[in-house]
């Protein structure tokens, strides 16, 4: 009897997670769409260290994207931080704004010290951004600690992309505390509203940095 209710509820559960797939076709980040990014990592004297490729692409997301009410975003890295990897998490996109979450594995992991690429729409350059995030592991001391995060709308940029230039909003970002401990980490993004974020640019503490350039796509 045990064994039989376990099974039907296996089956309710399955039915469940199934019935949570949600196709995606309004917006920006839609499902079946994919954007390529260079990523480039620079030393303090802005010399190029390595290089590799992170593909975003928007997928049908489960149970946990439809608890989230986030759509399904994937990175899958290409030779990044020395290994091939795969990573699942979210986008929310409404009317009124779009938020990503960028890619935090191995040498990624930074990214969640600076506040996350978010934009508010219709766009306003007056905006600006106050924000926080639990850090959960990873950073020793720093574990369990909740990281102060502030962002801001700065100016109109023109962004190269496939033989053309695009308008971007340039959003700037930093941590604000934990500065003895963290130092400043500094987000810089590019937002286009028919593309999304074309650029993700990183600049940490000790004067490395970071940049994740959109190369190409799968729609235009």
């Amino acid at each position: 009897m045990v064994r039989k209710g376990v099974i039907i509820l296996v089956a309710i559960l399955s039915m469940a997670i199934s019935g949570c797939h949600k196709t995606y076709d309004t917006g920006i980040y839609r499902t079946g769409r994919a954007w390529n990014f260079g990523v480039y990592f620079f030393d303090a004297q802005n010399h190029l260290t390595d290089s590799c490729a992170i593909k975003l692409t928007i997928g049908k997301g489960g149970w946990l994207s439809y608890i989230m009410d986030q759509r399904e975003l994937l990175y899958t890295y290409g030779n990044c931080c020395g290994k091939d990897l795969k990573e699942t998490t979210g986008v929310d996109e409404r009317p009124n704004m779009v938020f990503i979450h960028p890619p935090r594995l191995a040498c990624m992991a930074f990214t969640e010290i600076p506040p996350m690429p978010q934009i508010g729409l219709p766009i306003n350059m007056t905006e600006v951004h106050t924000g926080e995030i639990r850090i959960v592991k990873g950073w020793g001391s720093l574990n369990g600690k909740t990281i102060k995060q502030k962002e801001k709308l700065v100016k109109m940029v023109e962004f190269t992309f496939a033989d053309t230039t695009i308008p971007c909003v340039m959003i700037e970002g930093e941590n604000t505390n934990y500065i003895d401990t963290l130092g400043v980490y500094k987000s810089q993004y590019l937002f286009n509203e028919h593309f999304g974020f074309t650029q993700l640019n990183y600049y940490k503490p000790n004067g490395e940095s970071v940049k994740m350039i959109l190369k190409t796509t799968n729609f235009r």
